[in-house]
């Protein structure tokens, strides 16, 4: 797989998947590519086991609920995705300490909801989950009444090289 890179997405300061501030988090990084997908290349550790040498499905699920969701930035950067449901497969177990791959697509957007799935790809290109959603748009001030969200979330962390090209 051969995704091109046009734009990478914001992170937060707290979030499990994308706070740079969250120690226990995933640190991750998020990628808009030219199909419109949204891509993360990410690594579990240690502290996101169940049983050993596995990922937490609950970790599982939260990655791919954040990919779904983020693919409505794509087209609309200035409204939120609030998870309606999501429906996870898990299909072989996921590794930790291992370069995973997300990718999120948006499959129906409507004016108040959206529809997305995602997976995670291992290095052979086995999906190992995936997921499908229905999110609900928001606007930032219905999600934090008491707080400044942009605020929270809008931290651009340049890579040290901009990546053009993913190849997985």
């Amino acid at each position: 797989m051969i995704f091109n890179i046009t734009k990478k997405q914001i992170n937060s300061h707290d979030c499990f998947i994308c706070g740079i501030d969250n120690k226990a988090g995933l640190l991750s990084s998020f990628y808009e590519t030219e199909e419109g997908d949204v891509i993360s290349i990410f690594e579990t550790k240690q502290i996101h086991q169940s049983y050993p040498e596995r990922t937490h499905g609950g970790i599982i699920c939260a990655m791919l609920d954040e990919i779904a969701g983020r693919t409505l930035w794509v087209n609309e950067p200035t409204n939120f995705a609030v998870t309606g449901n999501l429906n996870v497969r898990y299909n072989k177990p996921v590794p930790l300490d291992t370069q995973l791959l997300a990718v999120g697509k948006m499959d129906l957007n409507k004016s108040r909801t959206f529809t997305a799935s995602a997976k995670i790809y291992d290095k052979k290109g086995e999906v190992l989950a995936e997921s499908s959603g229905l999110y609900v748009k928001q606007k930032a001030e219905k999600i934090a009444q008491n707080t400044d969200l942009t605020k929270e979330i809008d931290i651009l962390i340049k890579d040290k090289i901009p990546l053009k090209q993913i190849e997985w």
